[in-house]
């Protein structure tokens, strides 16, 4: 719903009697059309993802953080050692500004300027403009006591990357050869390991003249890392890869860079950074795969997926994807296509005669030609999202109408069909900015894109 054309097209669906304003009553027809072939577990799942996004807009108090809570320290640690990040001009304090730059580098919601001015708002308890390191730690630990300590070691990993790829490292810790990852890897993983960053070097160098102007970080940069779509943040890394300070990042010094910065981590962390890499050199370079075998297992199941987004891309249904359309739609399904460069090399990739279009035989080879390589299970989820986007942006058809918004699964028990039709009129809440009883077109633009990309 990012895309205002999607966005609209979604309004005019919910708003079935065609006054200007959805109602809560059309809005749970519209969701209930949208969730009522949902497995409980599904939507057990979306029920958690608008839980979420109603705390972030409304902030619900949420129980004061106990100092006696397993690992209470460690959380504060990770804390403040986000404030630190969050300090840009490290007055000891984070202005709105701040917040704004840095917030979605962390919490993508926040580029959302609603959410972003409603955290700021909670985070400022003294109401004085400006948040301490007490009232940001306050606020963290508030929003992450519920975290079980399985869920609070995945999102301090996260932190920890992120803290690691944006603080320069010491003195002490800077690696002048750039050789040097973990002292105790066998030779041939060391060498793995540099293989696997000469062909990043080779990604972000688009120019192909042997080095990566600021100019190259800021383009390809933010598709690596989204904390480098702050051109402060992305200028700060040029700088420090710039060894030599002459305005250009060589081969030796982007290795050195990201040795320091992949060193500690362990084989298999490191064998997700290298897939990572792989999938963006294979998004810029398109790397010719082998030719899809028709005998393949679902070959037919898998054409029928891309023939369904085919429809969609084709904004005008007049048989192909042209240029802006798959500017349009494109990074509603795949984000790192927001890139220009990146749609570019797509567009050029799958328009195989030249012609200026996509047409659906070419978008069919593309799509099958870069997930001949996904397993089944791999598949099966790419499926089932793109089976969700489908439905998102495909009104149902008459027969499939739920006139009264009550219908979900009719195997359900009451009480399950009860639930969710709570957490739906939650959702309308959330919606619904300034509780008037209606959404109207304004305000699905405003908080749609953060509930459906």
């Amino acid at each position: 719903w990012s895309n205002a054309e999607v966005c609209t097209a979604a309004f005019n669906d919910m708003d079935l009697d065609h006054n200007g304003k959805v109602s809560e009553q059309e809005f749970i027809t519209f969701m209930a059309n949208h969730t009522k072939t949902m497995s409980d577990d599904q939507f057990n799942t979306f029920v958690l993802s608008v839980s979420r996004l109603i705390k972030a807009f409304q902030f619900v108090p949420t129980p004061s953080f106990s100092p006696g809570f397993a690992n209470a320290e460690r959380r504060k640690q990770v804390a403040l050692q986000l404030f630190e990040l969050f300090d840009l001009d490290h007055n000891g304090s984070v202005s709105p500004d701040e917040l704004k730059q840095i917030g979605p580098v962390f919490f993508p919601a926040w580029k959302n300027a609603y959410i972003c001015t409603k955290v700021f708002d909670d985070m400022d308890k003294d109401g004085n403009g400006n948040i301490s390191d007490d009232e940001f730690v306050a606020f963290f630990l508030s929003h992450t006591y519920d975290m079980s300590e399985a869920q609070f070691d995945v999102f301090s990993l996260s932190a920890e990357r992120m803290v690691k790829a944006l603080t320069p490292p010491s003195t002490e810790e800077a690696v002048d050869d750039g050789l040097v990852f973990e002292s105790d890897l066998p030779d041939v993983v060391v060498e793995r390991r540099k293989s696997e960053v000469r062909k990043l070097f080779g990604l972000f160098d688009l120019d192909k003249n042997g080095h990566i102007s600021l100019d190259e970080l800021k383009e390809v940069g933010p598709v690596f890392n989204p904390a480098w779509s702050n051109a402060e943040v992305c200028t700060a890394a040029f700088n420090d890869m710039d060894l030599d300070h002459n305005g250009k990042v060589s081969e030796q010094e982007f290795i050195t860079f990201m040795a320091n910065h992949t060193k500690t981590m362990s084989d298999d962390q490191f064998n997700t950074f290298v897939l990572s890499v792989s999938r963006l050199i294979k998004a810029f370079q398109f790397v010719p795969t082998p030719s899809f075998s028709p005998g393949f297992a679902n070959a037919e199941r898998r054409k029928q997926v891309a023939l369904q987004l085919f429809e969609l891309f084709d904004l005008d249904h007049n048989g192909s994807v042209s240029p802006d359309e798959l500017k349009q739609i494109g990074p509603v399904f795949f984000p790192a296509w927001k890139n220009a460069y990146i749609c570019t090399k797509v567009f050029d990739d799958m328009d195989k005669d030249g012609n200026g279009n996509i047409s659906d035989d070419e978008f069919v080879a593309f799509f099958l030609s870069h997930t001949y390589d996904m397993s089944e299970a791999q598949f099966d989820v790419f499926s089932l999202s793109a089976e969700r986007m489908v439905k998102a942006l495909t009104p149902p058809s008459t027969e499939e109408a739920v006139d009264d918004g009550l219908v979900f699964e009719s195997d359900l028990p009451d009480v399950v069909v009860e639930r969710r039709k709570s957490e739906v009129r939650k959702l309308f809440g959330l919606f619904d900015l300034d509780k008037n009883g209606h959404i109207s077109l304004d305000e699905l633009k405003e908080v749609g894109p953060v509930f459906n990309p």
